[in-house]
């Protein structure tokens, strides 16, 4: 039997199939809301190092510029985030980060005009941009926010992180998500085998029992290893079994009886099937085939007589007992038949072969005496 088809397979498929299902959904849901929490945790750090700096330039009530002395403590930011600060839509410090930018696209995002008119409007702003002319080249998460010190400078601070990194933390948590459900598909499938043969074990020595049962051994019977509904299965086997050798012992001894009693008869008995093949005869009605397969009128050498053979057609047609004289050589034969139905269909026919010969002679012999007694009186 082949893997696929045996009651293992199914189970173990079945199970690999369910799981790889509920990974995938539960996988998709976990990567949607990572990527979401990744964003919302990206946004909020950002915010908060816009007004740590922010913050700083307060305290020293000064625009933070290249080659100031607040200048060096902005370089131990994250080099994944960069930071640029403008006044009058002019950079004034720039901290790039891991990707470098042009100076022309620094500039370019400093005068943004629809930008500096929603900073206008908005203190702050958090959006998706692009440097370059190609938005395909690089989209970075954008954060800006307006300042004024006490000293009346006002400025624009822009923190921004490349989408290539927000994207790589998602590509490191999906990787180990996809490293996680192979291993659970790994780990399940070796569970499921386990688990599914060992399940599977009593169902095959079942069949082994079964297979046996076929063959006429009745005394086998199938353990007992669970006691759940395979373990109900075999109990109820072994119970089938117990009957079917109690029923065919019990056939067997009518079997005998009613061969005992066919064979002590003095009548011939011959069971026909509808094909008019012998089924069955008992030696009297052998004793009568003999006869007539080597009588003087058998020059085809024919196992049943045509009479016999007329008689067959006549009741398989008429559907009613029939009763006929064969006769061949000196001997003389009544046959008696009757149709043996299995519901409306006919079965078999069973023939009775009576030897009338002695009384027919007997018979004769009282005509002759009749009639030499006749004329004496």
């Amino acid at each position: 039997m082949k893997f696929w088809n045996s009651i293992v397979g199914k189970i173990w498929s079945t199970t690999i199939l369910l799981l790889i299902g509920v990974l995938v959904i539960c996988g998709f849901l976990v990567a949607v809301i990572y990527e979401k929490n990744n964003l919302n945790e990206i946004e909020n750090e950002m915010k908060d190092t816009s007004n740590k700096i922010i913050k700083v330039m307060q305290e020293d009530d000064a625009v933070i510029k290249s080659g100031s002395q607040a200048s060096k403590s902005l370089d131990m930011l994250d080099d994944s985030v960069g930071v640029i600060i403008a006044q009058d839509g002019t950079s004034v410090f720039t901290k790039e980060s891991k990707d470098s930018i042009s100076k022309s696209s620094i500039d370019r995002l400093t005068q943004n005009k629809k930008l500096n008119e929603a900073l206008e409007s908005s203190p702050d702003l958090l959006m998706k941009y692009d440097f370059e002319e190609n938005p395909e080249n690089m989209s970075i998460e954008l954060y800006a926010k307006t300042f004024q010190l006490d000293n009346g400078e006002t400025g624009v601070v822009y923190l921004y992180k490349s989408f290539h990194e927000i994207l790589n933390v998602t590509k490191k948590a999906t990787r180990t998500l996809i490293l996680a459900g192979i291993g659970a598909i790994l780990i399940t499938s070796l569970l499921s085998f386990i688990f599914s043969s060992r399940m599977a074990f009593p169902l095959r020595e079942m069949k082994k029992i079964a297979v046996a049962v076929s063959r006429g051994n009745f005394d086998n019977r199938v353990p007992s290893y669970t006691h759940d509904e395979i373990g109900d299965l075999g109990l109820a086997f072994n119970d089938m079994a117990k009957q079917l050798k109690y029923n065919m012992s019990a056939l067997r001894q009518e079997k005998e009886q009613l061969s005992n009693i066919l064979v002590g008869m003095a009548d011939g008995v011959i069971k026909f099937n509808i094909d008019k093949t012998i089924i069955l005869s008992n030696p009297p009605a052998e004793e009568f085939l003999h006869s007539w397969f080597f009588s003087q009128e058998n020059e085809e050498k024919v196992l049943v007589p045509e009479k016999l053979n007329q008689m067959l057609d006549e009741i398989l047609s008429k559907r009613t007992e029939t009763v006929g004289e064969i006769s061949f050589g000196d001997q003389t034969f009544v046959a008696i038949m009757t149709l043996l139905y299995s519901g409306d269909n006919v079965r078999s026919i069973v023939t009775v072969i009576r030897d009338m010969t002695e009384e027919k002679r007997l018979e004769k012999n009282k005509k002759v005496i009749l009639s030499a007694i006749s004329p004496m009186s």
